[in-house]
């Protein structure tokens, strides 16, 4: 910098201006002179009195020679010393303010007089002998000085113009009694030793007042250059020079992007920024490279030799009568500190250059006390507080980082290879210094070093592109740094992992030649509890940095299949060859394998559970490279299953009975305390032995286990005769189930995701047997039951959360596995346990109790809370509702029927008229034939009854019922047989023919019958016969008239009867045979029924015996409705809720380069410019709305009104658009449909549901590029963004108008939520596309979150859910930012982004920093947008799931419908 300049220095050194004439003189007599004249002039000369001698130059002169003297003084003699420091002081204030009592040839002259001034302070900093030994005396001395030093700061600080010749003074008097305090070896206590900060903060700052001014000249510069070479065997030396050059690079930062751009800024303070800020640009340009390089080459300090080369230093070498080493020189046994000192400000400097996040600068300014640190604390490669954005309230000040509308200040524009052509040569020395085995105290320096390269070649920046010499020189030093041996115990490969976590994320050339030492590091840190490294770093932020390598790898092996790379990890020479890169992924299957098990941290543990997923389902999307050969798991399980048996057997699970790692064994998991709920024999003996083997203890005693036990298990790897995705999925599954109960029942948040991640397991699309589903869904039931019995001391929120979430893991298991119910012990199992959640323990205990079952209707329910028993009744809903029953026939997007009333009774009624007047009565079916009735209180059912004139056609009801998991339309027809039997069926229908009479029948016998008996004449009679009297024998003369009457009609009647047989024989007689009106023939069928009745009546709904029992009270079971207007407007409501969980996201692209919400909403209105990844993304992630084949879920541009549903987004006319109606009704579906299929995708399973649209102008109309806001004359209407679930089929009703769930306050122009149907809380999930990655930095947030109405307050200035209800400062919503970005080397890099953090933690499955290939990547991203949701509803108590939603509105609509009166008019009525 300064070649063909002479330094100064030796000239500075040399320099003897500041001996007096007195020096000349024996001791005693000048001391004598000066302690009598110097204490006159401290009387005369600084007083308030304007001075009466020293009026003329020379007198001056002659007194400044006694002063010169008198600070050379021993400091025994104190007065003296202090007055000619006093005196010296009020002289030198001529240069601001002089005073009266100052001589006048110095207010004159100032400058002149104080260069000679400075000359003479020299001796007042010159150690002194004999005063050595005394520390009162060098501690009177020091503040002596001190005082100097800062009055000469003060007044040239103040100082106005000064000369160039008076700032080189002032510079060169600091440089000498610098040198002459700091050159020596450093001596404890000493003089310099004490006032070493105060001198170099002192000089550092004159010389910034000084670039201030008047420019140093470059031999000044050269000079300060050569002398802090000769200085920084001192501590303090780098210490302040790390000060400054962080200073200054803050400075430059600022001036180059504004004011405080970087995060760090906000509360750093230092003395010399206050100096600093009032440089100009060039000068301070000037400054920060300059003084960047005043202590040469910082590498030399790690070499004893070349430091001791210093000529005061070799002095003591030569001087010393013994042999001395370099390192035993005075002060060099602090210079590994010192050397760790220069390699943390240049790493500071680095990052501040990249705007990466570190430790607090400060730290770095506090003096440390030790002689140096075992370790270098940097950990800032790790996701820090950057990732969760916490808003700026609008309340406060303006010091706070505005993300929202300053985000250019957050991006680095420093060019990558700038940074390493300023600082790089010094970081690559330092990175390849070889440690030798007298000096390992280097390697803190050394690492340090690596970790610098590390953060400055990973910096988060898409664009940059290394020159290749750079990259090889980095990927030397770090494979270097890698390498573990007998000196290099791990101190540089530990750090080289704390800062290398986004390495393999940033798109570097060739970086993948350090695959293999990285796989080799990390197998030493992750397989052990311990790592097998000596590196006194925080374990748990190591193994976090070394999971985040691990998640970026994951992939590779599968990526990179056939790629081949050069391995030279390996220390034998001859196993350096070429290997493909899907070698290394077992290593890395069992790597991530073993890292859980060894895992203690939460954190880590959630991220390792995320990579299993990645794992899995990376592998699986790969299937076809294991040839679809069959794998036979069966035989994989019962060697785990045995293994786990025999541990069980032979290990007593105590604290001190754990198996070290070394061994093949690690203490991180339990075995279960919990009895099956049933015998779980099923298709898998191996599971059912496991169970046995492993449940030694009854349930009832899971309260008396010492939770502080550690419990022990086997440790699992994936063998290579085994390798396959079907063992590796069920090795997964096994390790956290196993793991959920005995280990992780303590800890909330890893519950939390590894029961995320196992509800994602049952999605991974691989066609094996029950094995692995049946033990997951018995491990569930166990865990579930395991908790609910957990002592009350036990019971809390947390706790039922956790529950609920294994209730809904279990029911995604169920959903996807279906066949698992067909079991009949594993239904036995699902029902028990949701029993248990439903009803307590209590049923149980009554059981054991009486030892006897117990009806349901008189089972005690007492569950552990309102939230169990409704995720336990959400199971049993599905298991009786929608098993097997999904997808349903209308797709998908509906779990329901889409017919309604409307629809069927067209349909009915259309029959008429297409079939002809004999198809169907011709009576019209309307509304008010519909009967509805309540079925306890749960199901709305509707009844109406279709009779066809039809031979062939039965009687039929259509039943429309309405329950808490939907909407179902059954047709029921009374049938004597089945529909297989139809012609059976036909045929018993038709008349019988009689057959053809016969020839040979014979003649008639005409036979007598008589009424009794031929032998009822000789049976005697006796008494007894005659007890009843005959007519006869009771007449009298008053009774015979009557008799003889009766007797005469008595025989005219038989007469009469006679002649009628024998007419009746007489024309018989002439009719032929067979006589058609006597025949026997078949009754007609009846072709008119009361359907509905008998339906109710085999249903057991209308039972006499039931109906009759209390004929005066109101029937429970199943109670009548009126139908009404008011009834049919709260059905259409009713059928608006939804039936599953739904969610909304929306999507952004951010171009390159944007920062503005307008230009990012812009992109999306013509999809096909964007980046085809992306548009493969957004199918991934579900598939195109289309009106007509997703009828649940619309987007309407149109409307005046909203849908259910909707996302209502304001502009700032909304009053007059209101008001606005549109006629143009064709253009108005045109432009909706054309919306629809470009703006929003759609994704559905049995029990959850999501909607991504992709945000765009059509969405937010004031931001397109030109103003389409008119239309014909007329304001242009709001735009809505509407997600109704609309209950009618499009084709044959048109769209209803129902009440929405999301409604738009005009007055705020944001969205609110109805408190009555309230399933989603408040938190959103945004999706954002990079072209450019650190473009998420620039990302509008605030704008964002304000458009969408997010940024929304409660009435009462709080956020439900959160823990800070006290203030009355309104909270945003939490809302999930997932960044997506598209590696060059074809993976997805991932970074979230939330506003605040929840008590579960951030969900899953992925996490922060993973890379993530294209297969899996929309997947992934969905289950994360379900589990960030679900985490939502466990926060939060009144969030309601959809099935109770819509019980409780049933219930509702059942107590005010009902009809109330008794069984006589309820029958009447109804039929």
């Amino acid at each position: 910098m300064y070649n063909g300049w002479i330094s100064d220095s030796q000239e500075i050194i040399n320099d003897n201006s500041h001996l007096s004439v007195l020096h000349t003189f024996p001791p005693k007599v000048s001391k004598e002179v000066a302690n009598t004249l110097v204490t006159q002039f401290n009387k005369d000369l600084c007083g308030n009195v304007e001075c009466k001698i020293l009026t003329t130059n020379s007198q001056v002169d002659w007194a400044m020679e006694v002063i010169c003297y008198g600070l050379s003084l021993p400091i025994t003699e104190k007065d003296s010393v202090l007055s000619c420091v006093n005196i010296y002081s009020v002289w030198l204030s001529a240069l601001i303010k002089p005073k009266l009592s100052i001589p006048q040839p110095i207010r004159r002259e100032p400058e002149v007089y104080a260069r000679k001034m400075f000359q003479h302070l020299r001796n007042l900093f010159v150690p002194r002998p004999d005063d050595s030994n005394d520390p009162n005396l060098i501690h009177f001395q020091t503040g002596l000085c001190e005082k100097a030093l800062n009055d000469i700061l003060n007044i040239l600080r103040e100082a106005k113009k000064l000369t160039r010749q008076t700032w080189n003074d002032s510079l060169k008097y600091l440089l000498w009694i610098t040198d002459c305090l700091l050159a020596p070896p450093l001596r404890i206590g000493s003089l310099g030793e004490r006032l070493s900060r105060n001198l170099l903060s002192t000089l550092f700052r004159i010389w910034l007042l000084a670039c201030s001014d008047s420019f140093p000249e470059p031999p000044i510069w050269k000079a300060l250059s050569d002398m802090c070479k000769r200085w920084r065997h001192h501590g303090v030396v780098i210490e302040q020079w790390n000060e400054l050059s962080l200073t200054l690079t803050l400075h430059l930062d600022v001036i180059l992007h504004g004011k405080f751009a970087h995060r760090r800024c906000f509360n750093f303070e230092s003395d010399y920024y206050t100096i600093i800020r009032k440089l100009p640009k060039s000068e301070a340009i000037q400054c920060w490279f300059r003084f960047l390089h005043i202590i040469g080459n910082p590498v030399e300090l790690s070499s004893y030799e070349i430091i001791a080369h210093t000529p005061k230093l070799m002095e003591v070498v030569y001087e010393s009568e013994i042999p001395l080493d370099f390192s035993q020189v005075g002060g060099l046994n602090q210079l590994p500190f010192i050397f760790l000192i220069v390699m943390q400000g240049l790493s500071n400097i680095i990052d501040i250059l990249l705007r990466c996040e570190s430790r607090s600068i400060c730290q770095l300014l506090d003096r440390i006390a030790m002689v140096y640190p075992s370790y270098p604390t940097r950990i800032n490669a790790l996701p820090s507080n950057k990732d969760f954005v916490k808003l700026p309230d609008h309340n406060e000040g303006n010091e706070s980082p505005n993300l929202g509308n300053n985000p250019s200040g957050l991006i680095a524009s420093f060019n990558s290879n700038t940074i390493v052509q300023l600082l790089g040569q010094w970081l690559f020395q330092a990175s390849q210094i070889k440690i030798l085995p007298e000096a390992r105290e280097f390697e803190a320096g050394k690492a340090e070093a690596c970790g610098a390269l590390c953060r400055l070649f990973s910096t988060e920046r898409c664009d940059k592109t290394y020159l290749t010499n750079y990259l090889s020189r980095f990927y030397t030093s770090i494979r270097l740094g890698l390498t573990v041996n007998e000196v290099s115990k791990g101190q540089t490969l530990a750090n080289i992992i704390l800062n290398s976590a986004n390495l393999f994320r940033c798109d570097l050339k060739g970086v993948l030649i350090l695959l293999p030492h990285y796989i080799q590091a990390l197998e030493k840190i992750l397989l052990y509890k311990e790592p097998k490294i000596e590196a006194n770093v925080p374990k748990g932020e190591l193994r976090r940095s070394a999971i985040h390598i691990l998640l970026s790898i994951v992939s590779f092996p599968l990526h990179f299949y056939n790629l081949s790379i050069y391995d030279n990890s390996q220390d034998d020479s001859n196993k350096h060859a070429d290997v493909k890169v899907s070698s290394f992924r077992l290593r890395i299957v069992n790597l991530m394998l073993q890292a859980l098990q060894t895992e203690t941290d939460s954190v880590n543990t959630q991220m390792l559970l995320g990579g299993f997923l990645l794992l899995t389902e990376d592998t699986v999307s790969h299937s076809d490279r294991w040839n679809n050969s069959k794998f036979d798991l069966s035989q994989f399980a019962k060697m785990h299953v045995l293994e786990d048996a025999n541990l069980s057997a032979n290990l007593n699970f105590g604290p001190g009975d754990s198996v070290d790692s070394d061994n093949n064994v690690s203490t991180t998991t339990s075995t279960s305390s919990v009895t099956p709920l049933v015998s779980r024999r099923s298709a898998s003996n191996v599971i059912e032995f496991a169970v046995k083997q492993r449940s030694n203890t009854k349930t009832e005693n899971i309260s008396s286990v010492n939770e502080s036990v550690e419990p022990t298990f086997l440790k699992r790897t994936l063998p290579p005769e085994y390798d396959h995705p079907i063992s590796l999925c069920y090795l997964c599954v096994l390790m956290i189930t196993e793991r959920l109960e005995p280990l992780w029942k303590g800890d909330f948040s890893v519950t939390l995701m590894a029961l995320d991640v196992l509800s994602n397991f049952a999605h991974v699309p691989i066609n094996a047997d029950t094995l692995s589903s049946k033990m997951v869904i018995n491990r569930l039931c166990q865990y579930i039951e395991s908790q609910i019995r957990r002592p009350p001391r036990y019971q809390s929120r947390d706790l039922h959360s956790m529950i609920v979430a294994s209730f809904s893991c279990l029911l995604s298991w169920i959903s996807c596995h279906n066949q698992l119910m067909e079991d009949k012990e594993c239904l036995q199992t699902v029902l028990a346990v949701v029993e248990q959640g439903m009803a307590g323990i209590v049923a149980e205990e009554e059981l054991n109790h009486t030892g006897q079952g117990i009806l349901k209707g008189k089972k005690m329910r007492k569950p552990a809370s309102g939230r169990v028993r409704e995720a336990a009744e959400s199971v049993l809903y599905y298991l009786l509702n929608q098993l097997n029953a999904f997808p349903s026939p209308c797709g998908p997007s509906t779990t329901s029927s889409l017919l309604d009333e409307e629809n069927i009774l067209d349909f009915v009624n259309n029959l008429r008229l297409t079939e002809g007047p004999k198809s169907i009565s011709p009576v019209v079916i309307n509304k008010d034939d519909i009967k509805y009735y309540s079925l306890h209180k749960n199901t709305i059912i509707g009844l109406f009854e279709i009779n066809f004139e039809d031979d062939g056609v039965p009687p039929t009801a259509v039943v429309i019922a309405r329950n808490a998991t939907g909407k179902y339309v059954w047709v029921s027809q009374l049938r004597h047989l089945a529909f297989g039997d139809s012609k059976l069926a036909a045929a018993n229908l038709r008349y019988i023919s009689r057959p053809s009479p016969m020839d040979n029948l014979g003649s008639r016998d005409n036979v007598q019958h008589s009424y009794f008996p031929n032998c009822i004449e000789r049976i005697p009679v006796t008494n007894c016969s005659n007890s009843i009297p005959t007519l006869d024998a009771v007449v009298d003369t008053k009774t015979m008239p009557s008799q003889a009457r009766f007797k005469k009609l008595l025989n005219d009647q038989a007469k009469i009867e006679d002649d009628y047989f024998i007419k009746l024989r007489n024309a018989n007689s002439n009719v032929p045979y067979p006589n058609g009106s006597i025949e026997a023939k078949q009754p007609q069928p009846q072709k008119h029924f009361k359907v509905a009745r008998m339906l109710l009546t085999q249903l057991g709904l209308l039972n006499l015996d039931t109906l009759q029992a209390n004929p005066n009270e109101l029937l429970t079971p199943l109670v009548q409705l009126e139908a009404s207007d008011d009834y049919n407007r709260e059905l259409q409501l009713l059928d608006s809720f939804p039936c599953r969980v739904h969610e909304v996201v929306y999507m952004f692209y951010v171009k390159s380069g944007q920062s503005t919400l307008s230009d990012i909403v812009r992109n999306m209105d013509d999809l096909s410019k964007l980046n085809k990844d992306f548009i493969e993304f957004i199918h991934s992630l579900g598939w195109p709305m289309d009106e007509n084949t997703y009828p649940n879920w619309r987007i309407n541009v149109r409307s005046k009104k909203p849908f259910s549903r909707q996302c209502s987004v304001s502009d700032d006319r909304s009053q007059e658009l209101e008001s606005v109606d549109i006629t143009d009704n064709a253009k108005t579906s045109s432009e909706s449909k054309k919306l629809n299929k470009n703006s929003m995708f759609y994704h559905g399973d049995a029990i959850s549901e999501i909607a991504i649209v992709l945000v765009g102008t059509s969405i937010f109309p004031k931001f397109k590029a030109v103003d389409l806001s008119s239309l014909d004359g007329v304001v242009g209407p709001k735009k809505l963004v509407e997600m109704a679930p609309l209950a009618e089929i499009e084709s044959l009703t048109p769209l209803k108008k129902r009440k929405p769930l999301l409604v738009r306050d005009s007055s705020k122009g944001k969205l609110n939520r109805q408190n009555a149907v309230n399933q989603v809380i408040d938190h959103e999930t945004i999706i954002v596309w990079l072209e450019k990655f650190e473009d998420y930095l620039a990302y509008p947030i605030k704008d964002t979150l304000n458009e969408l109405g997010i940024c929304n307050n409660q009435p009462d200035g709080s956020r439900r859910g959160s823990s800070s209800n006290m203030n009355n400062k309104g909270v945003e919503r939490e809302t999930t930012i997932i960044f997506v970005y598209p590696l060059q080397n074809g993976l997805y890099r991932i970074h979230l982004t939330v506003t605040s953090i929840s008590k579960g933690g951030v969900a899953g499955p992925l996490i922060h920093g993973m890379a993530v290939s294209k297969n899996v990547l929309g997947k992934l991203t969905r289950q994360t947008i379900h589990n960030i949701a679900n985490r939502q509803r466990l926060e939060v108590e009144s969030a309601s799931s959809p099935f109770l939603i819509r019980r409780n509105k049933i219930q509702e609509i059942a107590k005010k419908h009902q009809i109330k009166v008794n069984f006589p008019d309820y029958y009447v009525s109804s039929f």
